[in-house]
């Protein structure tokens, strides 16, 4: 799997966000683990989501691009974790 930059990662998602009809804001970082596993990874967040049956596929397509995904609910709606 070829190394790509936060940023890529980001409008890779994003793209594939607006492919399914939906128009969230995404943002990413890279996270070092340099410490613990000599290693550093893409964190990618979804920004303002409710829960939707999309959840799985666009993991499926973080961890299949090589990053990571979170998500993150719209300020009024209650937190809450996505099960995938």
């Amino acid at each position: 799997m070829e190394d790509i930059t936060p940023r890529e990662a980001s409008k890779m998602l994003k793209k594939r966000i607006e492919e399914l009809g939906l128009h969230n804001p995404v943002s990413a970082k890279t996270i070092s683990f340099q410490d613990l596993a000599g290693t550093s990874e893409i964190f990618v967040t979804v920004h303002g989501w409710k829960p939707s049956p999309v959840a799985r596929e666009l993991k499926e397509f973080a961890s299949n691009h090589g990053f990571f995904l979170d998500f993150v609910p719209a300020k009024h709606e209650k937190a809450f974790a996505e099960v995938v």
